[in-house]
């Protein structure tokens, strides 16, 4: 199989996120009265939460949300419009139920959206392996034959690089699908094997999806200006992106980005063919495109947010190998910036990138992802090192990763190492807070060991030579790593000194 770089856009993924369609599924208020476009027929909102009901309007009209059913009302709120022309309503928390009724109204504007679930709400984000579509994955047919029985829904957010007329023109068209073999194909495979899982333990309870990602997008893609410009680290991306685009005009840029995706589209064409070549990647940057920095979280995460959300599934990384030193301080800062957005507490589940012939950036960006699980509270590691494939970026098995996130929900927990101990000149034990599976290999290791003996949660390393450190999992590609009983494998580590 052909490689493909770390930064390619998922196979077959759409460009836009949204559906083949020219019109609204859902009604459309004016500019005297609109709801966020993630308001649609269909919608799941978040339970046992109270439920942020907003969008845009004339300045002092009043507003009025009621969400109900047929016989009776659940709850009521109101607000006024501010100043600015935005409005937050704000429904008391409600247990999981459905379907339900929720009314809008304002002015001259009565809008109705029908069968709102209540349960529970992920946002999926980041970039190509997020992205990748269900009807691309292993085992896609059966899934789709089978999405019917599950109460799973979906949202598409709009894929634009800016807030601009076309973005506007796609938030129209939008509209939250329950799954079945007709619409599930293109969501993400990952969040729907992951919302598959989580069914599992609540089989009564509905999963709403919300995709929010971009392929071969950069961390810097998904946080403000002001915040991406508070770090050195994220100062050196934003005088990357002003020298790109340094004397161009938009015209200009435009041609440049249609030159490009001629070529890429080539390449896409040619695929199978022994002279394809290397991918055309990346793409020229501009100041409307979906890979500038700080240019998603205007264009999708700010027209989301504050949606109620259970918490985030945050699978990225790949694109930001080339400067994996600076990864760790960025992805702190976004996540600091959405919980602003949410709430304070918001979860983010980190899939740690899988195994890929990449450079040793791949293996840094891994080590910045757990730094920030451990560093940063309610944020939670899901380690894929068991996951992937040499030669191609995009593993096409899509049900690990999701069921391995909804693993580290359920659990809140991963495989780690308690302690590393230096019984004699060459012996170490290795404790681990999760009983494992008895075959380890030895190649998983930096140090030559002639001997690997598997007790419960303890490894007891026999060393060719008295070893000063140790690093486990510290490769792009190689050996299968130490795996729990559970069948969920021990993070990557480094042992800088034994205890004794």
């Amino acid at each position: 199989m052909a490689r493909t770089l770390a930064t390619d856009p998922a196979p077959g993924s759409s460009e836009t996120g949204t559906t083949d369609r020219t019109q609204p599924s859902k009604p459309l208020g004016s500019a005297q009265l609109q709801p966020a476009a993630i308001f649609s027929h269909h919608m799941v909102v978040q339970r046992d939460e109270p439920i942020a009901v907003f969008g845009t309007g004339e300045p002092g009209l009043r507003v009025r949300v009621c969400l109900g059913d047929s016989t009776r009302g659940l709850a009521v709120a109101t607000c006024t419009v501010r100043a600015d022309g935005t409005w937050l309503a704000t429904l008391p928390a409600q247990p999981a139920g459905g379907p339900y009724v929720l009314h809008v109204s304002g002015g001259n504007v009565f809008l109705h959206y029908e069968d709102v679930m209540i349960g529970e709400v992920w946002i999926a984000a980041g970039q190509s392996n997020m992205e990748f579509e269900l009807r691309n994955a292993n085992g896609a047919n059966t899934a789709l034959e089978h999405s019917a029985s599950l109460p799973i829904r979906f949202y598409n957010v709009p894929k634009r690089g800016r807030v601009d007329s076309e973005l506007l023109a796609d938030e129209q068209l939008t509209s939250w699908f329950p799954c079945n073999e007709n619409t599930s194909g293109s969501m993400s495979a990952v969040a729907y094997f992951f919302a598959e899982r989580m069914l599992e333990s609540e089989p009564n309870v509905t999963i709403g999806i919300v995709d929010c990602y971009v392929g071969g997008t950069s961390v810097s893609c998904w946080m403000s200006r002001e915040t991406l410009r508070s770090t050195k680290e994220g100062e050196h991306y934003w005088q990357r992106y002003l020298s790109a685009i340094e004397g161009l005009s938009e015209s200009e840029q435009r041609a440049c980005m249609n030159a490009w995706q001629n070529d890429f589209d080539a390449w896409n064409a040619a695929a199978g063919t022994p002279d394809r070549g290397e991918c055309p990647w990346p793409p020229p940057l501009t100041n409307f495109s979906q890979f500038r920095p700080t240019g998603l979280f205007e264009a999708m995460v700010e027209r989301i947010a504050p949606f109620g959300a259970r918490g985030v599934l945050w699978y990225q990384g790949e694109e930001d190998t080339p400067y994996a030193n600076d990864y760790a301080i960025l992805l702190h800062c976004m996540i600091d910036q959405w919980r602003a957005a949410w709430s304070a507490n918001l979860p983010f589940i980190i899939a740690q990138l899988p195994q890929f012939m990449e450079t040793l950036g791949w293996v840094e960006i891994r080590a910045a992802q757990a730094q920030v699980a451990r560093e940063i509270d309610n944020a939670f590691l899901a380690c894929l090192m068991d996951c992937g494939e040499e030669d191609d970026v995009h593993p096409t098995d899509k049900r690990t990763p999701g069921r391995r996130l909804a693993h580290t929900v359920l659990t809140r927990s991963s495989v780690k190492l308690l302690s590393a101990r230096l019984l004699d000149s060459n012996q170490v034990l290795l404790a681990f807070n999760e009983e494992l599976a008895p075959d380890v290999d030895s190649a998983v290791f930096d140090i030559e060991v002639s001997k690997v003996l598997v007790h419960g949660n303890e490894v007891l390393l026999s060393c060719a030579n008295e070893p000063e450190s140790l690093r486990y999992g510290w490769y792009c590609w190689g050996a299968k790593p130490i795996m729990s009983r559970f069948s969920v494998p021990a993070e990557p580590f480094i042992v800088s000194s034994f205890e004794r």
